[in-house]
């Protein structure tokens, strides 16, 4: 299973960096080539976020630097020989992490591509983030480091979970079986529900175990 989790993370990792390139660069495929999220998210969504330029800048290169840090903060050889880069860089993640959070829920308000039900799975979504980010900085400040790695790994999962949205996009979007909006909101909502049930499964599989009188 942890050989499955790894590929899995780096897969998502290189497609949430894609995903950033994208937006930043608004690469849009050849006309008449039909690639998730639509033609219709490419056409007239994608265009929509420079109505908000600093949301948009901000949401989508902290989101870059959030997956980029992560990855070394779970690298055990980082935590053992370079302590001190691994506190700092947390601090950064963590500051980060606050802002691409709330960058991206006021997206989500101000331009939901599926509408409604779009701005609740993202207020559902960025408050569960959010909230993970805080408790894994709680636990922290309190020496409790294993409940901080649990609640970090569930605030990655989040974060990676937007990335698992463009996958079962991809997955869903040739069958033409939801229209492009309702098909949006309703993958990333199955994405983070995949990768949490995920995350916690390995939280379980690898929380310590203390026997009574240990």
């Amino acid at each position: 299973m942890k050989k499955f989790i790894e590929i899995s993370v780096a897969f998502l990792s290189v497609v949430g960096i894609v995903a950033v390139v994208v937006h930043l660069f608004q690469v849009a495929p050849p006309q008449g080539m039909a690639l998730p999220p639509g033609s219709e998210w490419f056409a007239e969504q994608l265009p929509r976020y420079k109505e908000h330029p600093i949301l948009e800048h901000v949401h989508i290169l902290l989101g870059g630097f959030f997956i980029l840090a992560a990855l070394i903060q779970f690298q055990p050889a980082v935590r053992a020989r370079y302590i001190g880069v691994h506190r700092i860089l947390g601090r950064l993640f963590v500051i980060s992490g606050l802002v691409m959070g709330a960058s991206g829920f006021m997206l989500g308000m101000l331009i939901p591509f599926g509408g409604s039900p779009e701005r609740i799975v993202v207020a559902a979504g960025a408050g569960l983030f959010l909230y993970s980010l805080l408790r894994a900085f709680y636990h922290v400040r309190h020496k409790q480091i294993q409940r901080h790695r649990e609640w970090m790994m569930r605030c990655f999962s989040l974060g990676l979970g937007v990335a698992g949205n463009r996958v079962l996009d991809g997955l869903l979007y040739p069958l033409q079986l939801i229209p492009d909006r309702d098909l949006f909101w309703i993958t990333l909502l199955l994405a983070w529900v995949i990768c949490l049930s995920a995350t916690e499964v390995w939280i379980r599989k690898t929380r310590p175990q203390f026997r009574p009188g240990s």
